[in-house]
């Protein structure tokens, strides 16, 4: 069942907490954080990172930027912040499965140069954002998988010191942003 417990009473995550009445830190269901108040980190390197790591710490990162998107709560009571290390990610990054909660912002942030994110396969777009109140992305190369390097569709953010390239390096040549 899609619901949680705050403070003893069960919720449907679909309920804003303004209007449920609630001040919270952090809640968990089945070991699953589903809500938080205070910010959060997560940290992510292709080459040192897994998965099944906490992806809390510098030393636990997880190895798929997906994987930090997929680990953050679902109800932002405050800002959650994804540092992606220097690498290639051959992924599609996907935005959207989650329904995010609340007024925070959540943020994927290269940290240095030479952080790519090549898209899962042919005809994937590298980044995709769907219905999202707040987002940034910051330094990151988005590489042209012969679709969108990046999609942002009914969602409100920053984009700033993104780059947008061909698998060659050069600038974008398909299709570039949609928005």
């Amino acid at each position: 069942r899609d619901e949680f417990e705050i403070d003893g009473e069960i919720l449907d995550p679909r309920t804003p907490l303004a209007s449920a009445g609630h001040a919270f830190n952090a809640r968990y269901v089945n070991g699953v954080q589903v809500a938080t108040s205070g910010p959060l980190t997560y940290w992510v390197d292709a080459s040192t990172g897994s998965d099944d790591n906490s992806g809390l710490s510098i030393l636990a990162p997880f190895q798929t930027i997906q994987a930090a998107i997929d680990r953050a709560p679902t109800i932002m009571g405050a800002d959650v912040t994804i540092h992606v290390a220097p690498g290639t990610y051959p992924e599609q990054v996907r935005l959207y499965d989650r329904s995010f909660r609340g007024d925070a912002t959540i943020s994927i942030i290269g940290d240095g140069p030479g952080v790519r994110v090549t898209g899962e396969f042919a005809r994937s777009s590298a980044f995709e954002i769907r219905d999202v109140k707040s987002f940034v992305l910051e330094d990151l190369e988005l590489v042209d998988t012969t679709s969108y390097n990046l999609r942002l569709l009914d969602s409100t953010g920053t984009v700033r010191g993104c780059t947008l390239t061909t698998s060659a390096g050069q600038p974008a040549s398909g299709y570039g942003a949609l928005i």
